[in-house]
């Protein structure tokens, strides 16, 4: 009885979540196992749907209807498109998000072109989104993936009392990863109450009027 419920919270995870946000996209084609992040055995393609959701990174799926074998993979559909090879019996399931990376129930997108921090706030807010804060080393991690190594606003900013805060919320972070030097002499009278992540994963507290790219996220739909 057990195991039954929670079957039919997976296939209701999958239908609400994933069953409109991902399309066959190949059949007889997989991306070489060596890429997938996780391949497991599944009842059929909607179980598989249901792993791909509670995997955060998952972008989408191979699935055999005759071995019942699931490959979940964490690489954009461009990406799977061209490493896909003949694998007779495996459909191809992707998220059509163009342009933009699943996490757990976000999408995260990259600006490349350079900003004060208002302009990519805003900038944010015209494609439906927020500026990026990470919450975790993983999606510290995506952010810097997706800026390939460019100094990238996020969307927290130091309050007068003295906390860094998640503006989305406006409430003080729970997690960063400052360099060991970069707070220091910020304040409201130089306008250091920004931050980036730099090229190498770390936040850095800048002036908010210098032009960086920046990253946005935003619920999926």
């Amino acid at each position: 009885m057990v195991r039954s419920l929670v079957w039919l919270v997976l296939v209701a995870m999958a239908l609400s979540a994933l069953s409109f946000h991902l399309k066959r996209v190949k059949v007889d084609f997989c991306p070489p196992v060596e890429n997938a992040t996780l391949e497991v055995f599944a009842r059929n393609r909607i179980h598989c749907a249901a792993i791909c959701e509670l995997e955060k990174s998952c972008q989408g799926f191979c699935y055999n209807e005759i071995s019942i074998c699931c490959r979940i993979f964490s690489i954009l559909l461009a990406e799977a498109n061209e490493t896909a090879v003949d694998n007779v019996g495996f459909s191809m399931y992707w998220s059509d998000y163009v342009g933009q990376t699943r996490y757990g129930q976000l999408l995260y997108y990259y600006q490349s072109y350079p900003k004060h921090f208002p302009g990519a706030w805003n900038g944010c807010e015209d494609g439906g989104g927020k500026l990026a804060v990470p919450t975790s080393q993983a999606e510290n991690e995506l952010i810097g993936s997706l800026s390939s190594g460019n100094d990238t606003w996020i969307g927290i900013n130091l309050f007068p009392d003295g906390y860094w805060v998640n503006i989305m919320i406006y409430f003080p972070i729970n997690y960063s990863n400052w360099r060991d030097d970069s707070i220091q002499g910020q304040g409201s009278t130089n306008n250091i109450t920004c931050a980036i992540v730099d090229n190498d994963l770390f936040w850095v507290a800048t002036n908010c009027f210098e032009e960086n790219s920046y990253a946005c996220q935003k619920p999926i739909d």
